[in-house]
């Protein structure tokens, strides 16, 4: 995505320091790569950034209030010890073959390797022989911080990218629990909207939110995209943001607030590691890494849909969604799932003559992202030509729609989507593996097994799946209001171009 051409200012927000890029007015400002508002409101950009969401779970306060300690119900069940790489299926990576990826935690390539647990994450239950993937720790992972995200495995990130507070009540209806960035702020007039507003925030540091220390605020975010070239002073653009700016930021708002994480949103080069909008850095995926000791939750963006023009910066992309997967596996591998990888989805036509992601398009590439491995879901909402329209998510019925019945599914999936990974629960099979890769994410909840699949291509195809321990019963397909026979320890479905389904497998 071309988010440069909107770009405000990147900045080191807190520190007011640079390398190789321009600073804001304002030290204490947040800044977002993208176009102004046009009324008050939020600015847009061309990626964005993500962070936690709410709970409506007994054992959490409302937001505004003072949130009390989350219980998890159970053990997180890490694994332990295991080989390099394994993954829980035989197929060829997703462009050739179907795999076991491993979802909310497990099946990225080059990721540490699979071990033994004793349980199966946040409230759910472990089976016989059952292995797991690795994974940072699902909701559980946030309960370092006594001011952070919710830690109850009923809770999932559920976000939208710098948009104004007025919006509250419009993006809570259809799910969104967060919001990220707040434009030229935090002030105290900001904070005070959000205080009785019912989501979560995560802003950036300044020296008012500390002494404020807001309960709805959950986390501090680093400067947007730092990975991109960045304006020069002159005019154009220098290189990217070196890592150590925002390792100094980390130290610094650490020190000043440990209470909540730190967050940091990258670029659209995680998924495209050559996209030239890096400029000097294009290329080099070694920073990454140290961007990630900046930050205890990572995401990136990239906007597949909205490549498909006639003057992209980054035709590999143009229309494959899979690009999406792609990246959650890479950052997953950089920070060798340690922390929670979280990514931005695009909703809307971001440009005139840019593609448009259609419903269908926001699904998959939102289960894509989970199947891989995110953790977070943020939603970048904006349109900027023809005309701007900061909340053109809202605005647009489709793509709301869209966004509206997936989040309703994964908020009532949360506490499934808070195990870890089973790296040997299940087997699949495409009937056309090198043009139809599925990729499956495999959970135990409550002695049900779970199993997410999606079609990697706009390639129809049938897929065989093999249940490890079951031979005879029914795969209920979530949401579709029907069933299918397992026999003879499998069972098979028809997928269409980039079709999701869910199946529960009840003991």
């Amino acid at each position: 995505m071309r988010a440069r051409r909107y770009l405000i200012s990147i900045t080191s927000i807190a520190l007011g320091c640079s390398s190789g890029s321009s600073t804001s007015s304002g030290s204490d400002a947040e800044t977002g790569g993208g176009g102004k508002s046009s009324s008050g409101g939020a600015a847009g950009r061309g990626g964005s950034s993500g962070m936690s969401g709410a709970s409506s779970v007994s054992n959490t306060a409302g937001v505004g209030g003072t949130r009390g300690a989350a219980g998890t119900g159970g053990a997180s069940g890490f694994g332990t010890g295991g080989t390099a790489g394994t993954r829980n299926t035989a197929g060829a990576a997703s462009s050739g073959g179907s795999r076991g990826t491993g979802g909310s935690g497990g099946g990225s390539t080059g990721a540490s390797g699979t071990g033994t647990g004793t349980g199966s994450g946040n409230g759910g239950t472990s089976g016989t022989g059952d292995t797991y993937l690795p994974w940072a720790g699902g909701a559980a992972y946030y309960a370092k911080w006594t001011h952070g995200p919710p830690s109850d495995p009923s809770f999932f990130p559920l976000m939208v990218w710098l948009q104004d507070p007025s919006l509250t009540s419009q993006y809570k209806a259809i799910g969104i629990n967060t919001f990220v960035g707040i434009w030229d702020g935090p002030t105290q007039a900001q904070i005070d909207q959000f205080a009785n507003s019912g989501v979560w925030v995560v802003s950036s540091q300044n020296s008012l939110a500390v002494a404020d220390n807001p309960p709805s605020f959950v986390a501090w975010a680093q400067p947007d995209e730092p990975d991109n070239a960045q304006p020069a002073a002159g005019g154009g653009y220098g290189p990217c943001i070196d890592p150590s700016v925002l390792q100094a930021n980390y130290q610094k708002w650490t020190t000043a607030d440990p209470t909540r994480p730190v967050y940091l949103g990258l670029g659209q080069g995680v998924a495209s590691t050559d996209y030239v909008g890096r400029g000097s850095c294009s290329g080099d995926t070694s920073m990454y890494p140290e961007y990630a000791k900046g930050a205890d939750i990572l995401c990136f963006d990239i906007y597949p849909m909205n490549e498909k023009r006639s003057n992209s910066d980054d035709p590999a992309a143009a229309g494959n969604l899979w690009y999406v997967a792609q990246g959650v596996d890479n950052l997953r591998g950089w920070v060798n799932d340690k922390k929670p990888v979280w990514n931005d989805i695009e909703t809307t036509t971001i440009d005139a003559g840019n593609g448009t992601p259609t419903a269908q398009d926001i699904t998959t590439e939102v289960w894509m992202s989970i199947i891989h491995g995110s953790m977070g879901i943020m939603y970048f909402c904006h349109i900027f030509t023809p005309a701007e329209d900061d909340q053109g998510l809202l605005d647009t019925p489709s793509a709301k729609a869209a966004v509206a019945a997936v989040n309703a599914q994964i908020t009532t999936l949360a506490p499934v989507l808070n195990t870890q990974s089973l790296a040997n629960g299940a087997t699949a099979t495409s009937s056309n593996p090198t043009n139809a890769p599925i990729d499956i994410m495999v959970k135990r909840y409550q002695g049900a097994l779970y199993i997410f699949a999606v079609a990697m291509r706009p390639v129809a195809a049938t897929e065989t799946f093999k249940p490890r321990g079951v031979t005879t019963g029914t795969a209920t397909v979530l949401g579709e209001n029907r069933t299918i026979p397992i026999s003879g320890g499998s069972f098979s479905d028809s997928f269409d171009s980039y079709a999701v389904h869910i199946y529960k497998i009840s003991p």
